[in-house]
């Protein structure tokens, strides 16, 4: 997949976007944005998970409703405490693996609406002790360093407890076909869903479609619980981010270039026989490249379908090394066929098969 200059653009802008668990608001803005090129009809949940509502076009009374969730929340952390000398203590958002962070570049985002930058210390490993040197330091002991001289220093400029913050990580075209950057999970997810509409923007559905986002997916799918109460779809497809195994071998799960995953678990969500034979079919018919995954993670897959009397639900999901750090990596050709897979799973569903995809139809469930 080649990426052009202004699409690059794109991606770095969403990709950029400040917006760890809890503090989403700046993407839901840009993506508002995005998504009102497409339509007029935006939904959003009370927790903030934001959807592209697409309407069919054949003017079908109460029609089937599929949706496309990706997340839009990245790792990150809250303010917990200001010490006297100024620096600050945090708390993560999410899974964070400590080994990652020391020396980390930060931003915080301020009440005023701009951002203090900093670091997170590290102590010169000539100052530890042999046995502090051999341990990975603990998320609860690091400090972040804002340049203040004081707790008073600190406030006084406008840092509170509570603030979000990130780390940085720009974002960087590898080798023409590989991107690296912070918050690859699930940005890509979110950028997909701009790159569906721009291919479905056309096509006359039998449904009406949802396009869009959760929100406080890192720290347990909870934007995907309230979003499919809002939209209670009859099919839906959920696209995220899956962490690559392939550092030094090629029989791991989890390969880079490989293509798109066909995901047959993780540990909230056991794909249907069904839907694996159908993903399987059209995959093999349109010459979509893929590979086979099992995961001990999860998706907001393992909240959607579960509504009501459960949803069927199919996972489209990507590669990356690096998960939950700023240097998160993709292989474009990945994110093609991932596309290509979504976009014709949206072509290739209509009413007959979403019928057969639900056991309990919504007829039956009126009844009862």
């Amino acid at each position: 997949m080649k990426i052009n200059p202004e699409k690059f653009k794109m991606y770095e802008a969403i990709l950029q976007e400040f917006g760890p668990s809890g503090c989403e608001f700046r993407v839901i803005e840009l993506m508002k944005k995005y998504y009102q090129q497409y339509t007029n009809e935006i939904i959003q949940d009370n927790l903030g998970s934001c959807f592209a509502v697409i309407r069919n076009k054949k003017n079908i009374v109460n029609p089937q409703k599929v949706m496309l969730m990706a997340h839009g929340d990245e790792v990150g952390f809250m303010v917990r405490q200001i010490n006297p000398k100024g620096l600050v203590k945090i708390n993560p958002l999410g899974g964070i693996w400590e080994q990652t962070l020391l020396a980390n570049r930060v931003k915080l985002l301020k009440d005023d609406g701009t951002f203090i930058k900093g670091t997170i210390s590290a102590i010169s490993p000539h100052l530890l002790s042999p046995e502090a040197r051999n341990k990975p330091a603990q998320i609860d002991t690091m400090l972040v360093d804002f340049g203040f001289t004081s707790e008073a220093d600190a406030y006084a400029n406008g840092i509170r407890l509570g603030n979000f913050l990130i780390c940085e990580g720009e974002t960087v075209l590898l080798n023409g076909k590989r991107l690296l950057s912070k918050a690859i999970d699930n940005r890509m997810g979110v950028i997909l869903g701009l790159e569906v509409l721009e291919n479905i923007k056309d096509l006359a559905l039998d449904f009406d479609l949802y396009i869009g986002f959760s929100v406080q997916e890192e720290v347990g799918t909870r934007g995907a619980v309230t979003a499919t109460n809002l939209i209670k779809p009859d099919f839906a497809i959920v696209t995220d981010v899956s962490p690559g195994q392939d550092y030094y071998s090629n029989s791991e799960f989890g390969q880079l270039g490989n293509g798109v995953i066909l995901r047959g678990m993780d540990r909230e969500y056991i794909t249907r026989y069904d839907l694996i034979q159908y993903q399987i079919a059209l995959m093999k018919k349109y010459n979509i490249k893929n590979q086979f995954y099992i995961s001990s993670g999860g998706t907001d897959a393992g909240a959607v379908h579960l509504h009501d009397y459960g949803v069927p639900t199919i996972q489209a999901c990507l590669i990356a090394r690096n998960l939950h750090t700023t240097g998160g990596v993709i292989d474009l050709d990945d994110f093609n066929e991932t596309i290509k897979l979504v976009t014709t799973i949206i072509k290739d569903l209509n009413h007959e098969k979403i019928c057969q995809f639900n056991f309990t139809s919504k007829e039956k469930k009126d009844e009862k």
